[in-house]
């Protein structure tokens, strides 16, 4: 049903897909910048990984914590908050994803190691095309209970 889809999010990552790809003669900083620019996005931080919670999986999925300057980035198999101390800065179902400062392309979960360098991208939800399963109390709910962090209010205070 259309009152489901995510209407435009194809054409959306095809169009920051070109402006990405576009941006690759001139360097890995101006990759980054065509996202930012994109998308409306921004870069919350960079700097070097420290592992706060290992990856372990669960249930089916993975899950742990890591830091970057002074911003702690939890997952479930997807980057779902980004926190600075007690400041909610960004919950899923924005976009969260940590690209490489070397090559300006995203690096995933699995392959960030203690001490990589990398930048942590935003895009918040106001400005993505989003399907209605995004605000599924039930799989919310679910999430919270597995990674012990608050989704649901962050995510209503933040939807108004």
């Amino acid at each position: 049903m259309k009152k489901h889809a995510a209407i435009g999010a194809i054409t959306y990552a095809l169009d920051l897909g070109r402006a990405m790809r576009k941006a690759e003669t001139i360097g890995p900083q101006a990759v980054i910048d065509a996202a930012c620019a994109q998308t409306t996005g921004t870069i919350l931080a960079q700097g070097p990984v420290r592992i706060t919670t290992p990856m372990r999986t669960e249930g089916g999925f993975d899950h742990g914590s890591f830091s970057v300057d002074g911003l702690t980035l939890r997952y479930l198999n997807e980057y779902m908050t980004v926190d600075r101390g007690t400041k909610r800065l960004a919950t899923y179902p924005d976009v969260i994803t940590t690209l490489s400062p070397r090559t300006g392309r995203p690096v995933t979960i699995s392959a960030i190691n203690e001490g990589d360098e990398i930048a942590v991208f935003h895009v918040h939800r106001k400005n993505l095309p989003l399907s209605s399963s995004t605000r599924d109390r039930i799989a919310l709910a679910e999430v919270e209970q597995i990674m012990g962090v608050e989704l649901i209010k962050p995510v209503e205070d933040r939807m108004a």
